[in-house]
């Protein structure tokens, strides 16, 4: 049994062990992880974490909560979360109120998750309960801007069979959507003539990422790589129950035959208007 070296942490983390183990049945073998389907991050107490969740860590690393220890070593104020898998032993000793992150389901469905328009009005998606969409983020000033006009298109050819386009614009590529949400507005408006739905300027990466895009990018691609959005304008199509069914990555054409083909395979059968 070899024990790695111990890293810096915030303060609240009092010790984190990792040890490289024997293979051993595995979470998902037990029953114990837990299916991440239409779910997102959610800042708990580590009190609140439950067997089985997925955590991210203060010091920003994710793990698998398949055991939580509290009280630990005989103390309420301390919780320790072990991850149990064939790779690794872990364990993380946490103060019980120190703020983590969970995955939890976002109300049971992506559309539930809460959003704000363009003109920052708060609301959800579930005003296109029913529908098939297409969410993408938006950037005016990337090569790949002229796919505006596609997704327009895409967005008017089949709006009466229960479709739409939702565009989320973001800021994270090479600073290529720089605009105020009035300039944001013009631009859709005067350059492309857009009537899909935008929303209020989001990220897509990173710690400070959408919990819409939490959802989408744990979908995988074609290629069945899941993960981070690797530029502007990642599309990602969602059935009409809310399911990610497909994901194509920035430099294929919203009008590319296998976009029509996934688009066309999950129209609801009666549309939501």
């Amino acid at each position: 049994m070899v024990r790695a070296r111990q890293e810096s942490v915030q303060p609240e983390v009092i010790a984190a062990q990792i040890v490289k183990s024997a293979p051993r049945e595995s979470p998902a073998d037990r029953g114990i992880i837990r299916p991440m389907k239409n779910e997102t991050w959610v800042a708990v107490p580590a009190s609140d974490v439950q067997p089985g969740e997925r955590v991210r860590m203060p010091s920003g690393e994710e793990i698998t909560a398949t055991r939580v220890a509290r009280p630990f070593m005989g103390m309420d104020a301390l919780v320790a979360l072990i991850e149990d898998t064939p790779d690794r032993w872990f364990k993380q000793p946490l103060s019980a109120d120190a703020e983590i992150h969970v995955r939890r389901g976002a109300n049971g469905s992506l559309t539930d998750v809460p959003v704000r328009t363009l003109a920052a009005r708060p609301t959800t998606l579930a005003e296109h309960d029913g529908k098939e969409l297409l969410i993408v983020n938006l950037a005016s000033k990337c090569g790949l801007t002229p796919q505006y006009a596609g997704l327009e298109r895409l967005h008017q050819r089949y709006a009466e069979r229960g479709f739409s386009v939702l565009g989320f614009p973001c800021n994270q590529f090479g600073g290529q959507e720089p605009g105020t949400a009035e300039e944001i507005n013009e631009f859709c408006s005067t350059t492309y003539s857009v009537t899909f739905p935008v929303y209020e300027k989001a990220d897509v990466n990173g710690a400070n990422r959408h919990p819409v895009f939490d959802i989408l990018t744990a979908a995988p691609d074609a290629a069945g790589h899941a993960g981070e959005v690797e530029w502007n304008f990642e599309k990602f199509i969602v059935s009409p129950l809310g399911d990610v069914v497909a994901r194509f990555r920035p430099a294929i054409d919203p009008e590319a035959p296998e976009v029509i083909a996934a688009i066309e395979a999950a129209l609801p059968a009666s549309p939501t208007m």
